[in-house]
């Protein structure tokens, strides 16, 4: 359990956090922000909380974004105004590339209604687990 807090990208619960441990159970405390950052200890069957860790992990192939190059914070003031200039001129497009290839594939736009012409709102989408490696249910907006 340890060693996965040390080698996730940016670990899910310290390793100071995890009080005690076997083979069947895990304790661990937080501080609880709902009650004065009160300090709040939690026991849960290892199964339960190995599957906690691991919604944390990124699905395979998935890029994580590094905090240097154009994402550092010390970027000089003149790059970051270059940065401004350029960001208007190459701005998101209208449509996205899913929105983008139903329209030129099938001739429909996805979140349009065909009848009234007016633009769905997206409430939920479910995803498929072979998508992405893992099932994700629902992605609420």
């Amino acid at each position: 359990v340890k060693y996965l807090g040390r080698y996730l990208a940016r670990a899910p619960i310290a390793e100071y956090k995890i009080t005690y441990y076997d083979n069947e159970k895990v304790t661990f405390f937080f501080n609880d922000l709902a009650n004065d950052k009160k300090k709040t200890y939690v026991t849960m069957n290892i199964d339960k909380f190995v599957q906690q860790i691991l919604i944390h992990l990124p699905p395979k192939n998935f890029k994580m974004i590094n905090r240097f190059g154009f994402y550092g914070r010390n970027i000089s003031v003149k790059l970051k105004n270059t940065m401004k200039k350029y960001k208007k001129i190459f701005s998101k497009s209208e449509y996205s590339f899913y929105v983008k290839q139903s329209i030129g594939t099938f001739g429909v736009h996805p979140f349009m209604c065909p009848y009234c012409k007016i633009t769905m709102d997206i409430q939920e989408i479910y995803v498929r687990s072979d998508w992405y490696g893992r099932t994700i249910h629902k992605i609420y907006f």
